[in-house]
């Protein structure tokens, strides 16, 4: 291996030949997504959403990353760059739905507690604590993903995206969000 993916060796995509990730041994099973969808929600919670938010719209299953690859390339991609690509494809879907489940208690729950007083503010911040906050740590990295995907469908590397998210003061910040995010939770 010469420190690049068989993706840039086949010309798949422009630059980004600094390296690659890691295979991975995650599952190819993907998240279950709930069968009841927004727009049904929302209509029984009395609230009439009219702006579009694709993050809301996932998919249960991840897409076929290899549906935008040149069957030339495709061809040309060893095994072991299929499954690296089929890893990564999961990783930006798993990211995606949880951005959506995110949204969706914020836009279900959090907000509709809020405005209708359903529960005394210190009970709703506890059982809400920091989602804002985890909304758009998770929104940012799941743009930062998309526009990835948007560069090329054969994805590069990715390993500045993982330390953007997870590395220094920016990891740092991630891993006290996500500690008073999951303090409560049982």
């Amino acid at each position: 291996r010469t420190g690049y993916s068989d993706c840039e060796a086949s010309g798949a995509f422009p630059g980004n030949s600094a390296g690659s990730s890691s295979n991975s041994s995650l599952s190819t099973r993907s998240l279950d997504s709930p069968s009841t969808s927004l727009e049904q929600v929302h209509s029984t919670t009395g609230h009439n959403h009219t702006t579009w938010d694709s993050d809301i719209d996932v998919e249960p299953d991840p897409p076929d990353w290899s549906q935008g690859v040149p069957e030339d390339v495709l061809a040309r991609l060893s095994n072991s760059e299929k499954k690296r690509q089929d890893v990564i494809n999961e990783l930006f879907h798993t990211e995606r739905s949880h951005v959506r489940a995110l949204k969706v208690l914020s836009k279900i729950f959090h907000k509709p507690m809020l405005e209708q007083q359903i529960l005394p503010l210190d009970q709703i911040n506890l059982l809400f604590s920091n989602l804002d906050e985890m909304l758009t740590i998770h929104s940012r990295f799941n743009q930062a993903m998309i526009r990835r995907k948007k560069e090329n469908p054969c994805v590069g590397d990715i390993g500045d995206l993982l330390l953007d998210m997870f590395d220094g003061e920016k990891g740092e910040a991630f891993e006290r969000a996500a500690s008073t995010y999951c303090a409560k939770q049982q």
